[in-house]
């Protein structure tokens, strides 16, 4: 695997840093993500993290896929932004209502500079409806994951207000050196059926997005 060291080192990222509250919104308990976080630190050498989980139910099942994923979003948040604040909401389930409610929890936070989502699905007709929820008055970021399928898009990550982020594979040298970097073929990508194309994107000509 790749150490918190070697991927800051490969995108030329500060060893400490980061302000603020990262936001990240998945669904279900994880039990353990406050040990595992702290365990995660010593071995890595980080410092020990400002963390807090906020449950939108006091009654929440666990499920154990979702706890592997929430662990990589809560672990990896603060190996790359060490001096951030992480905070964990936990839907109450995977249902579009109950992560859009934590989603809603989060953006209403005004120390929260940024909300990680890492989920999505397929488009729908009425998606563009639903975008108001990525926006913060507090001027938060949003992003989504990109999709596990290859060529297509998923919702959130295609919604002009939201971020979509894929995944790359690194190549190293025998010294460690990054010789380079390769889209992975499971993420997604590609134009929309139902977001409209948003202005900053326009001047890029993308084909077949007509707008």
């Amino acid at each position: 695997g790749l150490t918190p060291s070697k991927i800051k080192s490969a995108y030329n990222l500060p060893t400490d840093g980061g302000q603020g509250t990262i936001a990240i919104v998945d669904a279900y308990d994880d039990p353990t993500i406050a040990t595992d976080l702290a365990t995660f630190s010593s071995n890595m050498g980080l410092p020990v993290a400002s963390f807090e989980k906020y449950k939108m139910s006091s009654l929440i099942p666990v499920d154990a896929g979702w706890a592997l994923e929430i662990a990589l979003d809560v672990e990896w948040a603060h190996a790359i932004a060490p001096a951030a604040n992480i905070l964990l909401v936990e839907a109450r389930s995977a249902s579009l209502s109950d992560l859009l409610a934590a989603v809603d929890y989060a953006r209403g936070r005004s120390d929260v500079v940024a909300v990680s989502m890492s989920w999505g699905g397929s488009e729908f007709s009425s998606e563009a409806s639903y975008d108001a929820h990525f926006t913060s008055s507090y001027g938060a970021s949003f992003f989504a994951s990109s999709g596990d399928s290859g060529a297509g898009v998923s919702w959130p990550s295609v919604s002009p207000n939201v971020i979509g982020v894929g995944g790359t594979t690194l190549t190293f040298d025998s010294s460690g050196n990054v010789v380079g970097e390769t889209a992975w073929s499971g993420s997604g990508g590609g134009v929309s059926r139902y977001e409209a194309e948003p202005s900053y994107q326009v001047t890029y000509g993308v084909s077949g997005a007509n707008g």
